[in-house]
């Protein structure tokens, strides 16, 4: 047992073990046995709890290198189907013919299908590859490449303003009376 999971709640631990299986802290709060009503500001703070997250970040080391899935195998897997050339897997004779590849010389790994069908044209053989925009555009996420941008335009009227300031005062007035016995 690691030292910081010995220092948690069971409650804590088990909310460790379900933020685990698919990074939903709400879920997994619900999970462990907080109130749904609360799951929310509960799995907020449990993920802002120092000993939490040092369980939580030895927890996902222990299942990286058991599952040897790290960021750096995806993004790698990610490159090689983002970065496939089609010219890798067929060969185009000058009569226009297309063949495919020896099994021997393709990648498998960036292939979703090959398939081959006969008709009375003769026989024809299709290789498709994994969805390249996808990989590309997981990769540009990853990379923080694309960023959404909102424009939010808030237009206040004199009365919210001064609605606002209103409640301003009395909170400060509140702040600076001494407080009731």
């Amino acid at each position: 047992m690691s030292k910081s999971k010995s220092c948690l709640t069971a409650m804590q631990q088990l909310f460790v073990k379900e933020y685990l299986i698919d990074l939903n802290a709400t879920q997994a709060a619900i999970r462990a046995g907080y109130s749904a009503n609360t799951a929310t500001e509960q799995s907020s703070r449990l993920l802002a709890n120092v000993k939490v997250q040092k369980a939580v970040q030895e927890a996902m080391a222990r299942r990286e290198k058991r599952t040897d899935i790290t960021a750096e195998r995806v993004l790698s897997e990610l490159g090689k189907i983002a970065f496939s050339d089609l010219n890798a897997f067929v060969e185009v004779s000058e009569d226009g013919k297309i063949t495919v590849k020896p099994s021997n010389q393709l990648d498998g790994t960036v292939l979703s299908e090959i398939s081959e069908s006969v008709t009375t044209n003769g026989r024809t053989r299709k290789v498709k590859l994994h969805d390249k925009m996808k990989a590309l555009e997981l990769i540009g996420r990853h990379l923080a490449m694309f960023t959404d941008k909102q424009e939010i335009k808030i237009e206040k009227t004199d009365d919210d303003k001064q609605a606002a300031v209103n409640q301003l005062k009395k909170m400060l007035e509140q702040s600076e009376s001494p407080p009731e016995q």
